[in-house]
């Protein structure tokens, strides 16, 4: 297949469910494509640079000729590849420590915060000046076209701003104790439980009815 074939069948393949699902917000989707973090058998979604870049592409954070150049570029560049998915796995944990930090109460680690700010170093915009068909001037700020500029930093801006910006406050982790994917609550209430109310909620719900007929059949 190739990558325009791919691109063009990115939202009718097959995917992990968490890449489907939304969670608030795109550095808390990011967080979750590890899942099944407290099961014994943590579930990896990212498992090379194609994936990331799927990722990437599937939910808007990359353009389609973004998508196409960087997966013509990291297949001609193995090592960069490697270090690419490196650097996003290490952005992943440290976002994902902080995250749990503030949804368990509790100190954040300096080593996470270092990587975020380590990242968003690569978001820093450089001055450029053009010149338009009329001979005019204009300023415009542009990344360096890098993989850590163009793939990474965007996710760690995404976490500066949900941290900085936004109520971190809202952030939760699922009701349901062995699913443990996070989630940004955008609701009113601020009562959100669940990932994923048709999954998570439903299951919950129905143990909870079950237990409720054991106890019931218990008296009888």
């Amino acid at each position: 297949m190739s990558d325009r074939e791919r691109l063009s069948a990115l939202h009718d393949m097959r995917r992990p469910r968490p890449w489907i699902a939304r969670y608030g917000d795109l550095s808390v989707e990011f967080v979750n494509t590890r899942w099944a973090r407290l099961t014994p058998t943590p579930r990896e979604t990212l498992r090379n640079a194609t994936d990331l870049l799927d990722w990437l592409a599937m939910k808007g954070a990359i353009d389609a000729s973004a998508y196409l150049r960087w997966c013509a570029r990291l297949r001609r560049a193995p090592r960069l590849a490697g270090r690419v998915l490196a650097e996003a796995i290490a952005l992943r944990e440290a976002i994902y420590g902080l995250y749990r930090a503030i949804v368990e109460r509790r100190p954040t680690r300096r080593r996470d915060v270092e990587r975020l700010n380590e990242a968003l170093r690569a978001a820093a915009a450089a001055p450029k000046i053009l010149i338009t068909a009329s001979r005019r001037f204009r300023l415009r700020h542009e990344v360096a076209d890098t993989a850590s500029g163009a793939l990474i930093a965007p996710i760690a801006a995404r976490a500066a701003t949900l941290l900085a910006d936004y109520d971190a406050r809202r952030l939760r982790r699922c009701g349901n104790e062995t699913c443990g994917l996070l989630f940004f609550d955008r609701t009113k209430s601020r009562r959100r439980r669940w990932c994923d109310m048709a999954r998570c909620g439903a299951r919950e719900k129905m143990r909870a009815y079950r237990q409720r007929r054991r106890l019931v059949a218990s008296r009888a």
